[in-house]
């Protein structure tokens, strides 16, 4: 339980899931003491609205203080301050938290925070009592805050003034990756297009050194690399994702290329920066292209139908295409699947 003796005084509230939020609100920033004047529930704290609010600072719930009046409140207080979004005439002077908090920080006051109720705010009385009236700047429009919103933002801005909590820091970057790992992974890349047929060695063109150049600027470290180097076009080349077409499918061996190609290509340089998980691969729009091709439906449609059948397969063999009253009906048989077993025979039906 922390041990700051900040106090937060919430008088008249009526709402027991704020209650709730309110203690969440404090337990995040490190405070505990939480006091209730005269709420609309006596036993506010054990409601059910209030439990869940509160979420996993039920303790600071549990612990919290019902009182009759302010003045039990404050006992022991030096320094209240109020909060009223508007500044009361004869009350005492209005700051914004922080123009007030930098001060009483360095102060030795024992500090508390007073809030009103819900629908009615502080009374004049009650405000009386503080030393200070705290307005949190909103739009001018519209400065209405729900009563847990505003005990998070003094809260914040108090513990801020405190010196805050130190934010830790991410997990540290990998060693960044040397210029004779990105060379050898462009060329597992290239073996493995070539192994694909999507490259020809005797004529690469520039895909080779624009590989090269994502590689450099995307700044990947030794772990990236080494997951580069198992991604999609290495488990296809090595036949773990083979694609196999039926001729019954009815597609060209051009159109089939330049399929394949597509699909490389897009997938090769998303996984080398994002190290694509292998099941996610293009073969499921491949195998729906085929059977457009074959039964003259839009690839849009049969597209997202054979995901919708099987959205993970990564390979599969079209065994038969055929007309229906339903529109063309394809069966197909999955080679490699995360979540169906090889081997497993889907159909789509229009």
């Amino acid at each position: 339980m922390p041990t700051d003796p900040t106090r937060f005084v919430l008088v008249g509230a009526s709402h027991a899931g704020n209650v709730g939020a309110a203690a969440r609100a404090l337990k995040v920033m490190g405070f505990a003491d939480l006091v209730l004047v005269a709420p609309r529930f006596a036993d506010v704290t054990g409601r059910a609205e209030a439990v869940a609010r509160a979420s996993g600072a039920t303790d600071v719930l549990a612990a919290a203080r019902v009182v009759p009046t302010l003045d039990a409140a404050l006992d022991g207080i030096t320094f209240a301050c109020a909060t009223a979004m508007t500044p009361r005439d004869f009350g005492p002077p209005t700051f914004a938290p922080r123009a007030l908090f930098g001060e009483l920080a360095a102060s030795k006051h024992q500090v508390a925070f007073v809030f009103g109720s819900e629908r009615f705010g502080l009374s004049n009385d009650d405000l009386y009592t503080c030393h200070a009236c705290l307005s949190i700047p909103t739009d001018p429009q519209y400065g209405s805050l729900n009563l847990a919103q505003a005990v998070q933002l003094i809260a914040y801005d108090w513990r801020q003034a405190q010196g805050g909590f130190p934010v830790e820091a991410r997990a540290a970057e990998g060693e960044t990756a040397d210029a004779v790992a990105i060379r050898g992974l462009i060329a597992h890349w290239q073996a493995s297009l070539t192994t694909l047929g999507f490259l020809d060695p005797k004529a690469p063109r520039k895909l080779i050194s624009r590989l090269h150049r994502l590689a450099n600027r995307a700044g990947l470290t030794v772990e990236e690399v080494k997951s580069a180097a198992e991604s999609a076009i290495a488990r296809i080349s090595r036949g773990e994702h083979a694609l196999v077409y039926s001729p019954r499918c009815g597609t060209s061996w051009l159109v089939g290329r330049l399929v394949i190609a597509l699909g490389v290509a897009a997938i090769g340089a998303v996984a080398l920066a994002y190290d694509l998980a292998p099941g996610y691969t293009f073969a499921g729009t491949v195998v729906a292209f085929a059977a457009a091709m074959r039964a003259s439906r839009p690839l849009g449609l049969l597209a997202q139908r054979a995901f919708t059948v099987s959205p993970h397969f990564a390979a599969a063999r079209v065994l038969e295409v055929e007309r229906t009253e339903s529109g063309p009906w394809i069966r197909f048989e999955v080679l490699v699947d995360v979540q169906t077993a090889p081997g497993a025979v889907a159909e789509v039906i229009g």
